[in-house]
Parts: structure tokens; C-alpha cells; sequence
């Protein structure tokens, strides 16, 4: 309400009182057509009869009362019309600053601060309707004051679907409180009896999403893949608080984006002290960089000054120990005993490089573990050829064993699908000795060059053409190489342990030992070992004389 003192000599009085559009200079009255009141003003000077005594005179609806020719002088000065003590008279605003309709809806402004709004409702004006927006979720606040009438109010989705309403009687004021995602809704405010000024107070303050503190800190994802995460702080909420944990070494970054005041962060370690932080002025984007160890950090985001929404994005790539080229390759050291490697290989690292020497010939063992996603592995020789590898699917492990020469070798790791950490584990043990037992090649194959030149105590003998062919065993022993020197094996018995022998190959049958004391079908043990026929030897499998033709299995 506004209290306005009338001087009722001012020839202005009716403007005053009626916000009449033009009044005649000097003539008293200059409009002879209808005066609408539409301003409630509290009249000083005038009693309370004066709506019911004088309004009447004063709305010109069927006639002209007041000719333009008429002077103030000449209105009635008796009663309580010019003389009466001060009261209050209203007259209802028909101004009306909202929208009658979801489509004529006045746009304001719902944010953190509380914002407000005064209009007027009633038997001429039976809708208001406000516009709203919000770019983030929000706890909606919604207050409804100051009625000398019944008025109710309605909250509705961005189709004008009513989702929450107060419709407390009589004068009582009306609230709604409501957890809001973004988008865009409205307000209706309407009668319910009678005419009455409202005040609408409206705020939104964004949803809090972290932790106000290290021990209710919100609980986020740090990978090698960017992850974001939006909220505000401001003051009515002046910390907010997330925590992670990293399983390895990795390189971590963070920024802190969208700002419309100003707003820093800090990183801290398990214990809560500060590592690094940023505190750029304004609204410009914070970020830190750094190299963290496996453990559990925390991540706080404060204001500066004013209210403000961010966004945070971090990541944690990890840490590439290994080189991403052959002449990059990081050396490691291969033994008898097992030695491990972690790393990671994915989208931004699609190699990983390793590279070890063997002083002896050994039986090299490699596992690769521990995938989250697709991962495979290569062997690959001082030239950088590929002699072995292994491609499992999926997570599945992988692995590679091989007897190696005396050399310098390297590994590749590298991702088929995803980002992944790994184990490499690798060892190479004496093809000789008690351990490094393969299933495949035993304690490792024979080299008949190498064993006959050591024997004759001289080098190496030099490598010659494979065979080729049904020969293949001959040349993985390096057996041509001894033959080339002339060391056939002639005038040598070879003892053989095995599950049986063809006596008729085209290779034995001339050249199998044959035991000169038995003879051969006479079914008598001639030589008296206990064994009859025995003319190439048992065949202890199965109890016979005549290799591996009868041998079975069950």
C-alpha cells in the first residue's frame, strides 16, 4: 500500500486519486468520458464515505456529470468530502504484468537468489502465468504473500500439466517446495474468492550433489577416460567435496569449467591436506595437472565470490613406463627367476615396447594378465621381425613360451579393443637344469650341431639349407649341420625311449640295431635274457617283439 497525501486545491486531484489521462489546465475537469479507478491508494484527507458517497458522481458510465467547463470549485464541499478526517480507501490495479495464458506467460528470472513478483487477481483477472527456465536440477522454492483475499497456486511442467499446487484458505499464504530437473515450467497464481494484490517470491538453488565435507565427500570414477560432473557452490554452499582412488600411478587432470563467478579447487591428499590448486580470478576455468601415486585423493570446489554452477572433469591416463617404439623399448631383465611389469595400453598408448638379452640359450616363459579389456602380445626378434605371439580374446590371458638362442629379443604389447592396465611377467631358465620343464619341448630340443662340435671340442658347426619335407624333425634338431661335417652316426647305437618303433620305415629297416644272439621266428629265447625273439629289441608298452605294430591303448 502506498499512503498519499491529497492537496484536494490542486486541480490535479483526480489524477491523483483516479489517474484520470488528461485533466484541462485551468478548467477544472478536462475529460467528459469514463473514469476508471484502477490504482488502490490510501486517500489522506478523505473519510470513508467517500467511495460510497462521491464514486458514484465521479464514474461518468451512462452520462457526462462533469462538463469540461466546470471548475473544481464548483463540486459539493460539504460533509466529509473536503473536510474529513484521513482513511483507507483501495481500488484494485487492473495492470496486469503477467500473462493470462501458458502462451501470454510473463518470463521471469528462478535462481539461486529469491526474486519477486506483486500482481493482482479477482473477478476481472481470474489468471496469472509466469515462464521459467532452468538450465540445471534445482530445489524449487515458491512463496505466495500478502492476499486480503483467497488466492491458490499452481506449479505445471513445460505442456502445463499441474505437478505440484497450494491451495491454502482464506489470506493464509502458500508455498511450494520441489526438487526440479532442467527445463522450462510454469506458475499459475488464481483466484479462489474475491479480489486480491499478491506477492510471488521464487528461487531455485541448484541441487547439491557432493559432500560439504572430507567425510561425506561424493564418491566419482578417475580412469583414463574423461569423466564430468556439474553442481554449484556459493553462499549458501561454500564447499563441495569428491573423492577417488587410484589403483596405479597415473597422470591426472582436472578442469573446472562453466563458471559465471568466481570459483577455485584444490587437490588433497588421503589426509585432507592440500597437494595443488588453482585459483584463477573471474569466471575463467581452473585446472591441475599432476603425477599421482596409487591411493585415495579428494578434490575440493569452493567460491570466491557470488553463486555459480561448474563443471568438473578429470581423468587419470596412467603412467607409460614402457616405450612406444623398438628404439624406445624399455629394458628389462629376463632370468631364471620371474620378473613382473605393469603398464597400460589403449586408444591414446597403442604400444608398448620391451626389450631383454639372453646371454645363453634359455626356455623363455611370458604371461600377460590382469586385462579389463581386449590386450595381445608379440615375441619379436633383434630385427624387430615377429617370431611368436599370442591373441586370446577378450580379457583372457595370454602367453607365450619358447626356447630362445643366446640374443637380444623384444616384446610388444598392444590393445585389440578398450584401455586396459596389465601384468607382464616374463623368464627364461637354462635349457638344462632341473626347472623350466615346457610340455611341448620338454627341457628344450636337441642341438645336434652344438652337442657333436662340443664334443669334438670345436665351434659351432655353421647352419646349411633345411631338408624340408617329412623332415622337419631333422632340421629342428640340427641334424644336417652334423651331417654336412660327416658325423652320420655310423658304428653308433642310439638307445631310443619311447612308446614303440616302425621296424619297417624306409629310415630304420637297414639301419635299426638287431640283436645278433636271437633268432629271428624261432619262438625260443636263444639268448636266454628272458625275452623271446627280442631280435629289435621289447616293446615293454605292451609285451611283444615287433616294435609298434600290435601296440595299443585302451
Amino acid at each position: 500500500m502506498l499512503d498519499q497525501s491529497f492537496n484536494l486545491s490542486d486541480s490535479n486531484v483526480l489524477d491523483d486519486i483516479f489517474q484520470l489521462p488528461t485533466l484541462g489546465v485551468g478548467s477544472g475537469l478536462g475529460r467528459s468520458d469514463l473514469i476508471t479507478p484502477f490504482v488502490r491508494k490510501s486517500l489522506q484527507g478523505l473519510d470513508s464515505d467517500f467511495l460510497s458517497n462521491s464514486l458514484e458522481e465521479y464514474q461518468l458510465e451512462l452520462k457526462n456529470r462533469w462538463q469540461s467547463s466546470e471548475s473544481l470549485s464548483s463540486w459539493p464541499n460539504g460533509g466529509d468530502f473536503l473536510t474529513g478526517q484521513s482513511s483507507s480507501a483501495g481500488l484494485f490495479s487492473s495492470v496486469d504484468l503477467a500473462g493470462n495464458t501458458l502462451a501470454t506467460a510473463r518470463a521471469i528470472t528462478v535462481g539461486s537468489s529469491t526474486t519477486s513478483y506483486t500482481d493482482w487477481v479477482g473477478s476481472t483477472d481470474t489468471n496469472d502465468y509466469y515462464r521459467f527456465s532452468l538450465a540445471n536440477s534445482g530445489n524449487f522454492n515458491l512463496g505466495l504473500t500478502g492476499m486480503t483475499a483467497d488466492a491458490d497456486v499452481q506449479l505445471l511442467n513445460s505442456s502445463g500439466s499441474v505437478i505440484a499446487s497450494s491451495t491454502n484458505g482464506g489470506t493464509a499464504s502458500e508455498s511450494i517446495t520441489r526438487q526440479l530437473s532442467a527445463g522450462t515450467y510454469y506458475i499459475r497464481v488464481y483466484p479462489y474468492t474475491g479480489n486480491t494484490n499478491y506477492n510471488l517470491a521464487v528461487s531455485a538453488a541448484p541441487v547439491d550433489l557432493a559432500g560439504n565435507t572430507l567425510a561425506t565427500a561424493r564418491a566419482i570414477t578417475v580412469g583414463s577416460s574423461t569423466t564430468s560432473y556439474t553442481d554449484w557452490v556459493g553462499s549458501t554452499d561454500t564447499n563441495d567435496y569428491y573423492r577417488f582412488s587410484l589403483a596405479n600411478s597415473g597422470n591426472f587432470n582436472l578442469g573446472l569449467t562453466g563458471m559465471t563467478a568466481d570459483a577455485d579447487v584444490q587437490l588433497l591428499n588421503s589426509s585432507g591436506s592440500v597437494i595443488a590448486s588453482s585459483t584463477n580470478g573471474g569466471t575463467a576455468s581452473e585446472s591441475i595437472t599432476r603425477q599421482l601415486s596409487a591411493g585415495t585423493y579428494y578434490i575440493r570446489v569452493y567460491p570466491y565470490t557470488g553463486n555459480t554452477n561448474y563443471n568438473l572433469a578429470v581423468s587419470a591416463a596412467p603412467v607409460d613406463l614402457a616405450g612406444n617404439t623398438l628404439a624406445t623399448a624399455r629394458a628389462i631383465t629376463v632370468g631364471s627367476s620371474t620378473t613382473s611389469y605393469t603398464d597400460w595400453v589403449g586408444s591414446t598408448d597403442t604400444n608398448d615396447y620391451y626389450r631383454f638379452s639372453l646371454a645363453n640359450s634359455g626356455n623363455f616363459n611370458l604371461g600377460l594378465t590382469g586385462m579389463t579389456a581386449d590386450a595381445d602380445v608379440q615375441l619379436l626378434n633383434s630385427s624387430g621381425s615377429v617370431i611368436a605371439s599370442s591373441t586370446n580374446g577378450g580379457t583372457a590371458s595370454e602367453s607365450i613360451t619358447r626356447q630362445l638362442s643366446a640374443g637380444t629379443y623384444y616384446i610388444r604389447v598392444y590393445p585389440y579393443t578398450g584401455n586396459t592396465n596389465y601384468n607382464l611377467a616374463v623368464s627364461a631358465t637354462s635349457g638344462g637344469g632341473g626347472t623350466g620343464f615346457n610340455s611341448t619341448y620338454g627341457y628344450g630340443l636337441v642341438n645336434a650341431a652344438a652337442a657333436v662340435a662340443q664334443a669334438i671340442n670345436q665351434p659351432t658347426f655353421a647352419n646349411v639349407p633345411n631338408l624340408g619335407g617329412n623332415n622337419w624333425g631333422n632340421d629342428m634338431v640340427n641334424a644336417p649341420e652334423a651331417w654336412a661335417r660327416g658325423y652320420t652316426g655310423q658304428g653308433v647305437t642310439v638307445a631310443v625311449i619311447d612308446s614303440g618303433v616302425d621296424i619297417s620305415h624306409q629310415d630304420l629297416s637297414n639301419n635299426i640295431w638287431r640283436n645278433t644272439g636271437e633268432i629271428a621266428g624261432n619262438g625260443i629265447d636263444d639268448d636266454g635274457n628272458g625275452y623271446t625273439d627280442d631280435v629289435y629289441g621289447w616293446n615293454f608298452g605292451v609285451g611283444q617283439n615287433n616294435g609298434v605294430a600290435e601296440l595299443r591303448y585302451d
